[in-house]
Formats: C-alpha cells, structure tokens, sequence
C-alpha cells in the first residue's frame, strides 16, 4: 500500500480534505514555537527534532499513526491512504511527525510520499492558547490603554496589561519582518531603517526597566542589598539591554 504523509500548519490553512487520517498536534504537546531559538528553525534542525520526540507522548503519538496505517492496511479494498498530521505553523511538530512516521512505515515496507505544504510559509506569531495574532492587535486605541494605579492591586493589572502589550509587541515585530523579506529589503537599508525608528533603544529600555523594577521591588521589601540570586537577575537583564545596544553597533 502507498501512504502519503502530509505536515502542515493550522495557521496555514484548512487540513487537506483528502486525509483518510488527521493528527492535530496542537493541544497536547507543547508548541517549539515559544523557544525563541526554535521558532525561525524546522524540523530539519536537530535541536527541533529534540524538542519535540522528548515531549512526553509525542512518541506514543507516532507509534498511534503506525497502528492506524497497519489497520487501514489490512482492510478488504487495496487502496492508497493519506495521513495528514498538524501542528500550529507546520514548522515543528507535525513536521517531525511526518518524518518519523514515515521512516518507521519504510521500515515495515510500505511505500512512503512525504509532503510538507507549508514549511516554507512565514512563521506566523500566536497566543499561547494557538490563536494568530493579527496586524489589529498591535494597534490598541490608547484611550482604552490603562490608568496607572497603585496598591495592592497594581501587580495583577500589570500581569493583565503584559498579556496584551507582549504579544502585541511581538506581533509589530514579525510584521516588520514578513514586510522586508518579502520587499527583499537591502542588508544596510534594514539597520537604517531600525535605527532611524530607535527600535533597538526602545528594545534596550524594556530589559532596563525590567532590571530597575526587580530591583525596585525588592528594596522596597526591605532586601538583602547583597543578595546574589536578585544582583543576577538585575545584571543578566541590565545585560541584555547592553547586548542589543552592542549588536547594532557591529551590524
């Protein structure tokens, strides 16, 4: 029998009608997208594939597909059969799917097609719940921005406001960047155009003031001044602000 694999991205579009079987990857296990060292790389990359086959039942998972395949196999009608498996953007966990599946489908004799429809798309930037994050959320009506407030309830709005603003931010971020890639934007017009905008400056103050509240807080609690495990957060993020500065330096 010939099994045609298919890996692809909710987030790409509708599942392949002609599936016989479809795998959504989605909820159960968790998303390489959020690694911010994953996100731009697929399933070719070791360390995606890592990430994925040590996530606890991705692997039972593959050996569910290997049992669907002998099942529809062994049926009356010889037939060819179509296994679609779906992930958030078809970059890492159903691209590995089709992969293993199809290595240990090989294996047993079948005859094996893989297609993976939309490796090649742009990653799409989405909540933690799967959802795509639109141009729309990175444009909030400042008028419904929220009143600074004090008090006991000041740590829960910022919890609140940081769940919007974050992904929004990021959202402006990958739209700036679909933008040049598919303008082919020129290396140096690039780093102009970041640093006309003060984008890396911006970047830097957020680690600034994280590094400022941290320690802010923990004064105000009355703190060891000499306590190591704050002094490090403090100097990693404080770090961090000098490492984006650094970087626009060189590029």
């Amino acid at each position: 029998m010939r099994v045609r694999i298919i890996s692809f991205g909710h987030l790409h579009g509708e599942r392949p009608a002609e599936a016989h079987v479809t795998v959504d990857l989605r909820t159960h296990f968790r998303d390489p997208h959020f690694d911010r060292e994953l996100t731009q790389l697929t399933g070719e990359d070791p360390r995606v594939v890592d990430a994925v086959l040590t996530t606890p039942g991705f692997a039972e998972a593959i050996d569910a597909g290997t049992a669907a395949v002998r099942a529809f196999a062994s049926g009356p009608v010889d037939a060819d059969m179509v296994v679609a498996a779906g992930c958030g953007g078809g970059r890492h966990r159903a691209y590995v799917y089709a992969v293993i599946l199809a290595q240990l489908l090989d294996a047993e004799g079948y005859e094996v097609v893989v297609e993976h429809r939309d490796v090649h798309r742009p990653v799409v930037e989405r909540t933690a719940t799967g959802e795509r994050i639109t141009a729309a959320a990175v444009e909030p009506a400042r008028d419904n921005l929220p009143a600074p407030i004090t008090g006991a309830e000041a740590d829960g709005q910022l919890r609140e406001d940081l769940q919007l603003l974050a992904p929004a931010a990021t959202a402006a971020l990958q739209l700036l960047a679909d933008a040049i890639s598919k303008r082919a934007a020129d290396h140096d017009d690039v780093v102009e155009a970041i640093k006309a905008a003060g984008l890396h400056e911006a970047f830097a103050k957020v680690f600034e003031a994280a590094a400022d509240s941290v320690w802010a807080r923990h004064d105000a609690q009355g703190g060891d001044p000499y306590d190591l495990d704050v002094r490090l957060t403090v100097d990693n993020l404080s770090g961090a602000a000098g490492d984006v500065r650094r970087a626009f330096t060189w590029i």
